[in-house]
């Protein structure tokens, strides 16, 4: 059985003067998710970026797009895991680059 993975909704706000790109540079998946069978997306206006699958994390760089001058676009994850039966603690780390859009 896979239970379905609930996320908050997060907020991605540009402060600058200037637009900028939004790319994921890196998930470096806990080693505790090892062996999980995890599935995790990242999603942004309807675009979605596998962050993890199948034993592995983000192979290469992606857009998220352009966040723009004052603009605010939302974020969130989805994914499933294989039910556990005991409780797992992890934590990943998720690099996001901004460029700015001269």
């Amino acid at each position: 059985d896979e239970e379905k993975i609930i996320s908050p909704v997060y907020k991605m706000e540009n402060n600058s003067t200037v637009s900028v790109e939004v790319k994921v540079e890196q998930f470096a998946a806990d080693e505790n998710l090892k062996g999980k069978e995890l599935a995790l997306n990242l999603i942004s206006n309807n675009k979605k970026i596998v962050l993890y699958e199948n034993e592995k994390g983000l192979q290469k760089s992606e857009s998220l797009g352009v966040l723009g001058f004052n603009e605010i676009k939302t974020i969130d994850f989805e994914g499933s895991v294989k039910e556990q039966t005991e409780l797992s603690k992890s934590s990943s780390t998720m690099n996001l680059r901004f460029k700015p859009i001269l």
